[in-house]
Formats: C-alpha cells, sequence, structure tokens
C-alpha cells in the first residue's frame, strides 16, 4: 500500500525496459522498433463493406516499457484516491521493516589522530574499556604486557 514507491519501482523499470535491460536477450535500442506481430483491424465504411485494412506493428521492448509507465499511472491514480477517500487502508507497518533501525546505536565511534612515533606505537595496543575495578585491573595487566 506504498503507492509513491509503487510508482517509483514502475518508473524504473519502464526505464529497465526500455533500454532493454529486462525482458529483452541484450540491452540495447537494436529491438526497440521490431515488431514481432502485427495488429490488423478492418477499414469499414458507411455501409460496413470492407475497404481495406489498418495494421500497427507492436515492438516487444516498446509494450513493455508503456506497460510499466501504465502501471505508474495507475498507482498513481489510487494514491490521489487514497488522500481523498478515507476508506482506502493506509500502509501496513510491519515491524519487521524496523529490525536494523537501531543496529548500530551501540557502537562506539572513537577516532584517534596518530602523529607521533610513541602514538603509532599505543595505536596498535587494543583498547579495552572496563565497568568495574576488577575489570580496571585486567585491563591494565593486558595492556603492561603488550
Amino acid at each position: 500500500r506504498k503507492w509513491n514507491m509503487a510508482i517509483l519501482w514502475a518508473i524504473i523499470g519502464s526505464l529497465f525496459a526500455l533500454f532493454g535491460i529486462i525482458h529483452m536477450p541484450k540491452a540495447g535500442f537494436e529491438t526497440i522498433n521490431d515488431p514481432i506481430w502485427e495488429q490488423c483491424e478492418a477499414l469499414r465504411s458507411a455501409d460496413e463493406t470492407i475497404i481495406g485494412t489498418s495494421c500497427w506493428e507492436h515492438a516487444e521492448q516498446w509494450m513493455f516499457f508503456v506497460a510499466y509507465l501504465m502501471l505508474a499511472a495507475t498507482f498513481g491514480l489510487i494514491e490521489i484516491a487514497k488522500r481523498f477517500d478515507d476508506s482506502i487502508a493506509d500502509s501496513i507497518d510491519d515491524p519487521s521493516q524496523h529490525a536494523f533501525d537501531d543496529w548500530f546505536k551501540d557502537a562506539k565511534k572513537t577516532t584517534t589522530l596518530v602523529s607521533s612515533d610513541e602514538d603509532k606505537a599505543m595505536a596498535k595496543v587494543p583498547r579495552l574499556e572496563a565497568n568495574s575495578e576488577d575489570e580496571m585491573d585486567a585491563v591494565g595487566d593486558y595492556v603492561d604486557e603488550a
């Protein structure tokens, strides 16, 4: 029910179809006008006598492009209708959609500017953080050993 995203993806799909990236054996514009079939209809006079035919050649690449644009237009109409009609339900908020929103919230972001040789040597020593006095002693022992 996220019609704006559907519109965006339909337009992206139409561009992929236009360039032959999808639905075509080879990307490019070589086949954009190559007809794969003709649709002909009889031209009739006022008294229903057939006086000729009118044919339109359909190119597959062009048809996919137009089809995706028609989908985008349909999704646009639904979005417009949704804004004026309260009976159309809003988007469903899927909890799994937000699974990685706070992925890095606990990550501590620190940077160290290393300028002298002594600082470069210290930068190679892993930094440990301690939460209690016992852990502080363990950290001190580890750093002394390094």
